[in-house]
């Protein structure tokens, strides 16, 4: 069987930072992937219409220092509903942590944030 192209082109906004996709993961119904952005700390959130893509959401982290590398590694559930990201670099020392994110409609809510003993979240 052969592969073909569903939609068009997926790109990040004009105005994103940094690679597009260095990680990305999609549900097992196909419906919702999530994308990282490099140097941006920014995880994309896209649904489809059944021919397009399109962004739904932007997951952005805030930190007092640089770059994380907030979506470094993604998951997310079979129906789309829950996303988890993770950030090798947490504390800038090394130490890394994870959020987890729920879906109740089409905007990632309640981050709950992961860590080793030893890091503030």
């Amino acid at each position: 069987d052969d592969y073909y192209q569903i939609g068009e082109k997926i790109t990040p906004e004009a105005n994103s930072s940094g690679p597009f996709g260095p990680s990305i993961a999609i549900a097992a119904n196909g419906k919702t992937f999530i994308a990282s952005c490099g140097n941006g700390d920014v995880v994309y959130v896209y649904t489809t219409n059944g021919l397009n893509y399109s962004q739904v959401d932007k997951i952005v982290v805030t930190t007092t220092g640089g770059s994380i590398s907030f979506g470094y590694s993604l998951g997310i559930s079979e129906d789309g509903r829950i996303i988890i990201s993770a950030a090798p670099d947490y504390d800038g020392n090394g130490k890394g942590a994870a959020w987890i994110f729920s879906n109740s409609t089409s905007t990632c809510v309640s981050p709950t944030i992961i860590s080793p003993a030893g890091v503030t979240t």
